[in-house]
C-alpha cells in the first residue's frame, strides 16, 4: 500500500516550478513534452525517445512522414475563421503560455478529440510524443523508444505506446467527449500542466515499491548506458504526473418546514456521485483565485458575486489518483498521478441567488450546470449524503418522471 504524499512536497514542487518562470526560464522548457511538441510544430531537434543511431534514424524518418501529414491536418482543423489547432500549438511553442491568444477551449477539446477519432495515425503520433514525458529507465529519463518488434498489443500505427496503447480518442462518456490525449495537450497549452517526477524522487515511496511503477506490459528498451559503449536491455518505468487544483464545495440551505436541508452541487453521471466542482491551478495563481475562476468559468457566475464568498476549509491534502490501479489517473488510465487539492466552500442563498438554484413547487432545487470543457459534465443540486461514501449513481430519472 502506497503512503499518501506529503502536502509540503507538492507545494515545494509548485513553488520551484514558479521560481523557474520568475528567473526567466519557461516552465514548459523543463519538460520533455515541450521538447516533443516543439519538434512536432517546428521540426527542431529530435524528439525525446529517438536518439542518434542508424536504426533510430530510420524510425525518425517514419515519424517525420507522420508529422508532415499530421501538421497539414492540424492546420485545417479550424476553431474559427482565423484560428486553427496548429495556430494554438504554434503560439504556445513560440511565445509560451502568456503569448497564446484567447481561444475557445471547448472547441479546441471537441475538435481535437473528434479528429483523433477519425485519424488514429495522428492520435498515435501525439500519444507517442506525450509519453516521452512519462517514461524512464533506472539509468535514464530519456529512454530509447524506437523498438517496434514484438509486443503487438502496444504497437499502434507502428509506434510503441507503452502507457497509452489503450487510450481512446474520446473520454469515458463516449464519442464527442474529451479523451486523455486531448486533455493533456489542452492542459499544456493553458499552462496547467505541472510536469512529472520520478518515483525515485519521492521520500514517501519505498524502494521495494518502485516495481509498481513499471510499465504493465513488461516491455524493455535497448539503452546505451552513460560513459559505456555497450547497449543493455532495461525495463521501462512510468514517471508520475503532478496536478494541482482547487476543489469547491458549492451548497445551499433549503427551508423545509422547521428545518434546513443542505443541498450540494454534484456530478450525477455514473461513478462520479462524489465529484463536485474543481479547477486546475494556473502558473502564478494562488488557490483562492483558482477557486474563484472555477466558479466564474464553470458556473457562469460574475466575479463580483463571489469575490468574498469563497472560503477555504481544511488543510491542503495531496493524494494519489483514483484509477483502477489505485494510484493512476481515472481520466488517463495507467498514468500514475499525484493530486494537490485545496478545499474551499461557497454558500448560495435561496433568495439572493435564486437564479442559481431555481426551486420548483416542491421546493427542490432544479438548476443544472453543464461544464462543456470537462466533456459535457452536468452538475445537479442533490441532497447532501453525509457518511454514505456513495461512489455510483443510484438511479436515473427519465424525462416525464416525478
Amino acid at each position: 500500500m502506497l503512503r499518501d504524499p506529503t502536502p509540503q512536497f507538492m507545494l515545494d514542487t509548485i513553488r520551484e516550478l514558479r521560481n523557474l518562470r520568475l528567473c526567466g526560464e519557461s516552465l514548459a522548457q523543463t519538460s520533455h513534452l515541450e521538447t516533443n511538441i516543439r519538434w512536432l510544430i517546428t521540426g527542431e531537434g529530435r524528439p525525446v525517445g529517438c536518439p542518434d543511431g542508424h536504426r533510430q534514424d530510420r524510425f525518425l524518418a517514419r515519424l517525420e512522414g507522420m508529422k508532415e501529414e499530421c501538421i497539414e491536418r492540424l492546420q485545417n482543423l479550424r476553431l474559427n475563421e482565423e484560428y486553427s489547432i496548429f495556430d494554438v500549438l504554434h503560439e504556445r511553442v513560440e511565445s509560451g503560455v502568456e503569448g497564446v491568444r484567447s481561444y475557445d477551449e471547448v472547441a479546441f477539446n471537441n475538435t481535437l478529440s473528434s479528429h483523433f477519432e477519425r485519424h488514429e495515425d495522428d492520435h498515435a503520433l501525439i500519444r507517442w510524443l506525450v509519453e516521452g514525458e512519462f517514461l524512464e529507465t533506472e539509468t535514464s529519463d530519456r529512454p530509447n523508444r524506437t523498438m517496434v518488434e514484438g509486443m503487438d498489443e502496444i504497437i499502434v500505427e507502428d509506434l510503441p505506446l507503452h502507457i497509452s496503447s489503450t487510450w481512446a480518442a474520446h473520454g469515458q462518456d463516449g464519442p464527442g467527449t474529451m479523451g486523455p490525449t486531448a486533455r493533456l495537450l489542452c492542459y499544456w497549452v493553458r499552462g496547467e500542466y505541472l510536469g512529472s517526477c520520478s518515483v525515485t524522487d519521492l521520500d514517501f515511496v519505498e524502494e521495494k515499491q518502485y516495481h509498481l511503477f513499471n510499465v504493465r506490459n513488461n516491455a524493455t528498451v535497448m539503452q546505451r548506458l552513460e560513459n559505456e559503449r555497450t547497449v543493455r536491455e532495461q525495463g521501462l518505468r512510468r514517471r508520475i504526473r503532478m496536478h494541482a487544483l482547487s476543489k469547491i464545495d458549492v451548497f445551499t440551505l433549503i427551508p423545509q418546514g422547521d428545518v434546513l436541508e443542505r443541498w450540494v452541487l454534484r456530478d450525477s453521471s455514473v461513478d462520479r456521485y462524489q465529484h463536485g466542482l474543481s479547477e486546475s491551478l494556473m502558473p502564478g495563481e494562488n488557490f483562492t483565485d483558482c477557486a474563484r475562476r472555477g466558479l466564474e468559468e464553470e458556473l457562469g457566475i460574475e466575479r463580483s458575486r463571489i469575490e468574498d464568498s469563497v472560503v477555504p476549509y481544511g488543510p491542503t491534502r495531496v493524494e494519489w489518483g483514483t484509477g483502477r490501479e489505485g494510484f493512476d489517473s481515472s481520466s488517463m488510465p495507467g498514468l500514475p498521478s499525484i493530486m494537490c487539492i485545496n478545499p474551499f466552500y461557497v454558500e448560495f442563498d435561496v433568495e439572493d441567488d435564486s437564479d442559481l438554484i431555481e426551486l420548483d413547487d416542491n421546493r427542490i432545487p432544479t438548476r443544472q450546470f453543464v461544464i462543456e470543457d470537462a466533456g459535457g459534465t452536468t452538475l445537479n443540486w442533490l441532497p447532501e449524503a453525509i457518511g454514505l461514501n456513495l461512489k455510483e449513481t443510484l438511479g436515473y430519472i427519465e424525462p416525464g418522471e416525478d
